[in-house]
C-alpha cells in the first residue's frame, strides 16, 4: 500500500504528505495495528511526516427481500425480514482510498 502510494506521488513529481485508508467493518484487519505498523514502515524510510489517516467504513448488504443497506455483522439477521440469504456490497476490504501530496508551495 506504501510503495502504491508513494509510486503515485513520484509519478506526478510530488512528495507524499499522507495516506487516506479505508478499513471496512467485515474485514478483518485492525485499524490500531494497521495504524502502527504503517507509522513503522513510514520511520524506517524516514518519512515519519507523512501522517496515516484510517477510517472504519461500514459493510453494507443486500437482502433477498430488497433491504439494501448498512449491516454491523455477518450473525445478525436482515433488519427488515430476519433472513441471512445477502449479498455484501462494501465492507470487507482494506483500501488505499486517497494520497495527499506536496503543492509545489510545501
Amino acid at each position: 500500500m506504501l510503495d502504491i502510494a508513494l509510486e503515485a506521488a513520484k509519478a506526478h513529481g510530488h512528495a507524499l504528505r499522507a495516506l487516506n485508508i479505508k478499513v471496512g467493518a467485515l474485514s478483518s484487519a485492525s485499524a490500531e495495528a494497521l495504524d502502527f505498523c504503517m507509522k513503522m514502515l513510514l520511520d524506517e524510510r524516514s518519512m515519519g511526516d507523512v501522517e496515516v489517516r484510517i477510517r472504519e467504513a461500514p459493510a453494507r448488504a443486500r437482502c433477498e427481500c430488497g433491504y439494501e443497506g448498512e449491516i454491523k455483522n455477518l450473525f445478525e439477521g436482515c433488519p427488515r425480514c430476519g433472513g441471512f440469504q445477502r449479498d455484501i456490497l462494501d465492507g470487507q476490504d482494506v483500501t488505499l482510498d486517497t494520497i495527499e501530496v506536496a503543492n509545489d508551495k510545501d
